[in-house]
């Protein structure tokens, strides 16, 4: 697995240093590498200062794999060098090719953590040279034979000198990250054995209620039983299947980050991940993911069926607000994403989605349709509705007064087409300054990945990318976020006041919010992650670009949509003007 796993990540890197790596596996313990100079060779060392910072990195490095005392020696043995000058140009394209072969090479159980003899366990050799013209026969006849025992020899010392206390060498191997896809079977269980009380429960109380409450429609006819069992199944079924989702996504790992298709180096879960940012000191962002992902969805199922089912008042404001909020529940995925995607390195280490995460992403979907069911449709046009009147029988006998005036009419047809001017204008504005605020955060650079350590050689240049390059991790997330930070938030400003549902669907605050709370902190997050001594081999940093500035004033915008439309911030403020100004002539 070790071996693999090296050999996958040769062959997939991009060229570092202008130089193709390459690898194969023969017969399970030789490994055959090669280095193709594709560009030639064009190296000149004047500048001792970066040969200074290399050696910093690689000491680090032998730190990190806790080879300290190696770094100790080399530092006081190698000669310091001032003043010199080293130039090598072959602007010809040539490959350098070697074997390395691990003699009484054993592994454990899950082929990651090896192990070889100090004497003779690594055995290098079979060095060649291609396209270097005459240097080829020398270097493969006389020079690869003389300098292989040699590098042998070197070779035995370090290994000696660095493990002295047993007669085998461990290979250096950094703690892997377990990753579950299925739940433990005790709390499967449960939660079926749960998932089918509720059902069976609401059943009973569902039919018990129907016998001693009343419920008609706007015409006064009794609204059938059949209608209520549909309706209140319908609803409970949705929450318990939400509520069975994210519990089993807590319960598995969302996503892995992978090195050479084959180690787990880093996993992302709900629970993990908050353990994780708590114990990396990350307490804000941590606190937050908790809430809302991991608490919040249950207070907001509960909420839903205290106010329906038992209470039978879907017109409550705090079902609205519990509803609005929901969307934050998208805060654990967008981060995670987001997180994983400044931690790729192409070809080398890539984010692998693992089924918890659609469970997740699924079940916070569900929530808000579960959270808009009993708001718009559950009872809808009955007695528990407060905006249901209901209509008496016509009767022809009972007059009607018409009112008939000419200057009324008038008067209400042009109140009605200046309401209508006015809502035209206020949906244009929307519109424009809605779509505004979003499409520079898909079209354009909005996060700004870096890259630090070692790591920087592979990938030395930062990466920008936009919300249409983050969704390329995952199709689902892709969708997700054209739902939610495109469709949704235009729709809403669009049909407002109408549809106002979509407010809860609008979620670019929630992606403000993982990036702000996240993507800051995401160094000190891997710092712990990896280990502290993992800072010379591989660290990232972020950074917020401006377009997220256009996106915070956008959900800034739906936020006074959304206040004024719930509890008519405007028309309560213009009330309190009006009062001050017919109170001021009598205190005069």
């Amino acid at each position: 697995m070790l071996f693999r796993t090296l050999v996958n990540v040769m062959n997939k890197a991009p060229p570092i240093l202008g130089i193709r790596f390459g690898a194969s596996l023969h017969a399970g313990t030789t490994l055959h590498l090669n280095l193709d100079f594709s560009n030639g060779l064009n190296f000149v060392l004047d500048d001792f200062t970066e040969l200074g910072s290399f050696v910093e990195k690689l000491v680090g490095i032998l730190n990190m794999l806790e080879l300290g005392k190696l770094a100790e020696y080399l530092l006081e043995h190698l000669p310091v060098i001032e003043g010199a000058f080293v130039g090598v140009n072959n602007p010809q394209p040539f490959s350098v090719s070697l074997e390395v072969s691990l003699n009484d090479f054993r592994c454990d159980a899950d082929g990651f953590y090896c192990s070889v003899p100090r004497s003779g366990g690594i055995i290098l050799g079979n060095i060649r040279t291609k396209n270097l013209g005459e240097w080829d026969r020398l270097i493969v006849n006389n020079l690869g034979p003389f300098s292989a025992p040699l590098i042998n020899h070197a070779i035995e010392e370090i290994l000696g000198y660095i493990n002295a206390t047993g007669p085998r060498f461990y290979i250096p191997m950094m703690e892997l990250a377990d990753a579950h896809t299925v739940p433990s079977t005790p709390l499967l269980v449960c939660m079926i054995i749960v998932v089918v009380i509720l059902i069976a429960g609401t059943v009973v109380y569902t039919i018990w209620r129907y016998q001693r409450t009343s419920v008609t429609t706007k015409e006064g006819v009794n609204v059938s039983l059949k209608r209520v069992l549909i309706e209140d199944l319908l609803l409970m079924g949705m929450c318990a299947l939400t509520a069975f989702g994210f519990a089993w996504s807590n319960a598995t790992t969302a996503a892995t980050l992978t090195v050479g298709g084959e180690m787990h180096f880093m996993s992302f879960s709900l629970m993990e991940t908050t353990k994780n940012m708590f114990q990396a000191g990350v307490y804000a962002f941590g606190i937050l993911v908790f809430l809302f992902s991991g608490v919040y969805p249950y207070i907001k199922l509960a909420a839903i069926i205290l106010c329906t089912l038992i209470l039978q008042k879907p017109d409550l404001v705090l079902l609205r607000v519990i509803d609005y909020f929901g969307k934050f529940s998208f805060l654990d995925s967008y981060a995670m994403l987001i997180m994983a995607a400044g931690l790729q390195i192409e070809g080398i280490a890539e984010v692998e989605i693992l089924p918890g995460f659609y469970a997740f992403l699924s079940s916070t979907i569900l929530s808000i349709l579960v959270g808009n069911y009993p708001t718009t449709v559950w009872r809808r046009n009955t007695s528990l509705r407060v905006n249901s009147k209901k209509k008496g029988p016509f009767d022809p006998e009972t007059p009607v007064l018409v009112v008939e005036g000419e200057g009324d009419n008038q008067e209400i047809k042009r109140k009605k087409d200046t309401n209508w001017k006015r809502r035209l204008f206020l949906r244009i504005f929307n519109f424009v300054f809605i779509a505004g605020c979003i499409i520079p955060a898909w079209v354009l650079p909005c996060i700004r990945f870096s890259v630090t350590g070692l790591a920087s050689v592979v990938q030395p240049d930062d990466q920008e990318m936009s919300l249409l390059e983050l969704g390329k991790i995952n199709w689902f997330f892709l969708l997700t976020c054209i739902l939610t930070v495109g469709i949704a938030p235009i729709a809403y400003g669009v049909m407002y006041p109408r549809c106002s549902f979509f407010a809860s669907w609008s979620a670019a605050d929630a992606l403000l919010l993982a990036c702000v709370a996240g993507l800051l902190q995401i160094g000190q997050f891997v710092d712990y992650m990896l280990g502290s001594n993992m800072g010379a081999l591989y660290g990232a940093r972020a950074n917020l670009l401006w377009p997220l500035l256009l996106l915070l004033l956008g959900s800034m915008w739906q936020w006074l949509l959304a206040a004024e439309h719930r509890f008519g911030i405007t028309e309560r403020v213009g009330r309190s003007f009006a009062k001050r100004k017919l109170s001021l002539p009598a205190e005069a």
